[in-house]
């Protein structure tokens, strides 16, 4: 049976070793038999984003709007091959007072595995996550274009976004199910990808742990390879 997400709190505590914040699950209430699960975060969360490499210079900000519990994304960049910058707004659910995380993305190369903060598909679709309060919402941004390929808010409940590059395929998961006993954890995933001007999202494997082992980050590597491989 699907717990409440809602059951879990997950709390920033940026006073960690190495300056990264560790994210702790807290359940509520204290007596609830609901599993304690506690990870280091990989990423240390900023209200801006600056991106300078070869592919793309950006400066992501954000601000409140008139709208309660709605904020904006505003996005300054320019690809590589543009001559001008560009400017977009996104809205975004105010979850949270810090939204970019330093490290939300795992990009797959063969057998190595490298992090960032963002992911270009194509050099000129960008994935961009940011923090809600328990989970990631993940954003496509057509640059080239100018506008937003999704536009519905496309959450994730695992600490990192994973992108196989040689496919340009992307992973999602829905929110945690702890089914029997609650031995353990598993949580349903999702292949996107584009076809053409299309974003594509294929209901996949769910992915298991432990309660004890829960984020591992050898076994979610594992799992997710696999599940990419066969998409």
């Amino acid at each position: 049976m699907l717990k409440p997400f809602s059951l879990i709190l997950f709390v920033l505590i940026s006073s960690c070793t190495g300056n990264q914040p560790k994210i702790v699950a807290a359940k509520i209430p204290s007596d609830s038999t609901e599993p304690r699960l506690q990870k280091d975060c990989l990423s240390t969360p900023s209200e801006s984003l600056v991106v300078h490499d070869s592919l793309l210079d950006l400066v992501a900000t954000k601000s409140a709007t008139a709208v309660k519990n709605i904020g904006q994304l505003q996005l300054r960049y320019k690809l590589k091959n543009d001559t001008a910058f560009k400017e977009i707004s996104v809205k975004y659910p105010l979850f949270s007072d810090v939204i970019f995380p330093d490290t939300s993305v795992a990009i797959i190369r063969g057998h190595h595995i490298s992090k960032s903060n963002y992911f270009l598909f194509n050099d000129k679709k960008l994935l961009l996550p940011i923090l809600g309060m328990n989970f990631m919402i993940t954003y496509v941004i057509d640059l080239e274009k100018n506008k937003e390929v999704t536009t519905y808010e496309r959450r994730t409940y695992l600490p990192l976004v994973w992108v196989d590059s040689s496919t340009q395929t992307f992973l999602v998961t829905d929110s945690p199910n702890y089914p029997g006993d609650q031995s353990i954890v598993e949580f349903r995933s999702f292949v996107c990808n584009f076809k053409g001007n299309t974003f594509i999202q294929q209901r996949k494997e769910k992915i298991r742990y432990k309660t004890e082992d829960i984020f591992d980050e050898n076994l979610t590597n594992n799992q997710v390879k696999i599940i990419l491989k066969n998409k």
